[in-house]
């Protein structure tokens, strides 16, 4: 591309699409792309056309030139190998003598960069495009080499230029949040942060700490899953979840309350359908819902609720000695939920279970 005009057929739809998911993605300054073209473009070696693949890409102008700093300075290729130095300083045609004083007329000892053959931009549209078909007269100006070059280019381009692309809209932007414990706020197993606090919310649990689900432990077991509840975050999936009346029961104290519906309607919300109304009737299959955070903001909320599901439901099966692992296995269809590939436990469907098995309402106070 060096010494050329780039036009919107210079740039793949590979490279479109990369841009767009960047854009949405790290929602960068205009000084980012500028450094991400120039990467993403590494055969261009005029400065001028990183200004015009930003100015194709964004459907505008880049508004800050100025503070481009440290560019490499613009690489003279000697064409003409076999020409003399004389015939070699001669300017052979209109276009090269525009190009020669633009280099000229530049300030020595400056960082600004020339803009090359850019275009005035109304909007988000340019102007009549290049006239003529990209370069005036098809090409060169004067049609390239006097007489025409090819006649007329492609005649008028595009009238009005470039029809205009919507741009892709950007991921909203989270709300900070403050919570003194990390486990209430969101985890994204994917990071390296959310992945430390999952492997520990869900690390083995030493056999000295594991108990037998009976009603002779009840208060024991009852007392540990409190602590765990305020430990990693359990409380939205544990304490706060709705009956047949829509209100929200504490499982801890309310287990009797809920009803294996209340807890499928839950686990619906979590795996099913996260738009689902909160007196939906759930289906007999349990089949996992497809979400995708990354391109869907809407998916964000159910993807973190899912997370801390299956979280809940790790550490709980971790408890458990071999016989009540059985028995709980042999309870799988009421809290597993598949399709797609996929598998996955409701964490808090899990507790509900155990607790009903241990009882702890008719045993509290009794050693």
């Amino acid at each position: 591309m060096v010494g050329r005009t780039v036009t919107r057929r210079s740039i793949t739809s590979d490279q479109k699409l990369h841009h767009q998911r960047y854009i949405a993605s790290d929602q960068p300054s205009d000084l980012d792309q500028l450094h991400y073209i120039r990467e993403r473009f590494p055969n261009l070696r005029d400065p001028a056309q990183v200004f015009q693949i930003f100015q194709i890409l964004n459907h505008r102008e880049y508004p800050q030139e100025s503070q481009i700093r440290n560019r490499p300075p613009r690489q003279n290729r000697n064409r003409n190998s076999g020409m003399s130095q004389t015939q070699q300083a001669q300017p052979s045609t209109t276009a090269q003598v525009q190009r020669q004083n633009t280099r000229m007329a530049a300030p020595a000892n400056t960082n600004t960069v020339p803009r090359a053959n850019a275009q005035p931009v109304v909007g988000n549209q340019v102007v009549g495009g290049n006239p003529g078909g990209g370069n005036p007269g098809g090409g060169n100006p004067g049609g390239g080499n006097p007489g025409g070059g090819n006649p007329g280019g492609n005649p008028g381009g595009n009238p009005g230029g470039n029809p205009v692309v919507p741009p892709v809209n950007p991921r909203p932007q989270q709300p900070m949040l403050f919570f003194t414990n990390p486990y209430l706020g969101n985890i994204n197993p994917n990071t390296s942060e959310g992945q430390k606090l999952y492997m520990k919310a869900t690390a083995k649990i030493p056999d000295d700490e594991r108990f037998d689900i009976s009603i002779a432990n009840a208060r024991k077991f009852l007392d540990k899953m409190s602590r765990d509840t305020n430990q990693f975050g359990w409380g939205s999936l544990v304490r706060m979840i709705p009956d047949s009346q829509n209100i929200p029961r504490n499982m801890l104290k309310d287990h009797k309350t809920l009803t294996e519906a209340d807890l499928k309607r839950q686990a619906y919300l979590t795996f099913g359908n996260h738009a689902a109304a909160p007196n939906v009737v759930v289906p007999a299959a349990y089949t996992i819902e497809m979400l995708d955070p990354a391109n869907n903001p809407a998916h964000i909320a159910p993807f973190y609720r899912r997370v801390r599901s299956e979280m809940i439901a790790s550490r709980l099966m971790g408890y458990l000695k071999p016989a009540d692992f059985e028995i709980m296995k042999n309870k799988e269809s009421k809290y597993m939920w598949s399709g797609n590939g996929l598998e996955a436990f409701d964490g808090p469907t899990i507790l509900w279970l155990l607790l009903g098995i241990s009882n702890p309402s008719t045993r509290v106070g009794v050693s």
